[in-house]
């Protein structure tokens, strides 16, 4: 009975550490005004979805790309969209610190040379849509 006991309790450990590392996925939103850049300017948002993203504005898909999430670091690779905002080599990867709490989703530039891709998803945080 105690071996049960501390097997799902190490279980239960394991599966929330997981869950507190991943990247949650959905649909989060943010407002950029007065960027020096003013192609920035306006409302965006950004799916989430195991393994993917989706960056729109004014409801029209303008980047798709993959992501990879682990210990509090997400890495981004942008694959379509225009350029720009996609980013195109050297600066298609970029990778962040993220943290989430409640609806909000805070990523910050750990490295990233795309500043189109830095702007949209760390001058604030992204609210889930």
């Amino acid at each position: 009975m105690r071996i049960a006991l501390t097997v799902t309790a190490v279980a239960l450990a394991a599966a929330a550490a997981a869950a507190a590392s991943s990247l949650p996925t959905g649909t989060y939103s943010t407002t950029i005004r007065g960027a020096k850049n003013t192609q920035l300017d306006g409302r965006w948002t950004v799916t989430f979805s195991p393994g993917h993203y989706v960056v729109s504005a004014a409801g029209r898909q303008l980047v798709t790309g993959t992501d990879s999430a682990s210990d509090g670091v997400l890495t981004l690779h942008d694959t379509g969209g225009p350029a720009p905002p996609r980013c195109t080599p050297p600066n298609q990867i970029g990778t962040y610190t993220y943290r989430s709490s409640g609806s909000t989703l805070t990523l910050e530039v750990k490295h990233d040379g795309c500043s189109f891709r830095a702007t949209i998803l760390a001058s604030h945080p992204l609210e889930r849509a």
